[in-house]
């Protein structure tokens, strides 16, 4: 093999190698762009849905409370003649309200409770313990 022979060769495999190069390089950088948009239009797509949702807590739910029918005296004994379930759309409930009238049926209030007003575990007298 001659030496021109030689250098011809080398700058053919030069060429290809280049060219090689840049398709490599180019595959690459339309890959990382097009994962690039992807996550952009993904990120913004979920920040918009996020920004829309209600907040936990701050929508108003629909829930089953035990609601006083009668006015209730401080001292007095819940009975079903002043007690009644209902469901009703509530913004903020406390955590210890009853929803069923018979978790409630014959403890003794606190405090006086109005007519409308929803029965909850903090308005109960602690029960006595009865020792055997």
């Amino acid at each position: 093999m001659n030496t021109t022979e030689h250098a011809k060769e080398t700058e053919k495999n030069s060429k290809k190698s280049g060219l090689s190069l840049l398709v490599v390089f180019g595959s690459l950088l339309i890959f990382i762009g097009t994962i690039s948009i992807a996550y952009f239009v993904g990120w913004s797509s979920t920040w918009e849905n996020y920004r829309k949702q209600p907040l936990i807590g701050e929508a108003p739910i629909q829930i089953q409370l035990v609601k006083v029918v009668k006015n209730i005296p401080a001292g007095g004994k819940i009975d079903s003649d002043n007690v009644e379930e209902v469901r009703v759309m509530m913004p903020k409930v406390y955590s210890d309200s009853f929803g069923f009238a018979a978790d409630c049926m014959g403890g003794r209030l606190k405090w006086s409770l109005r007519r409308g007003e929803y029965v909850s575990k903090h308005d109960l007298l602690p029960e006595a313990e009865v020792t055997p």
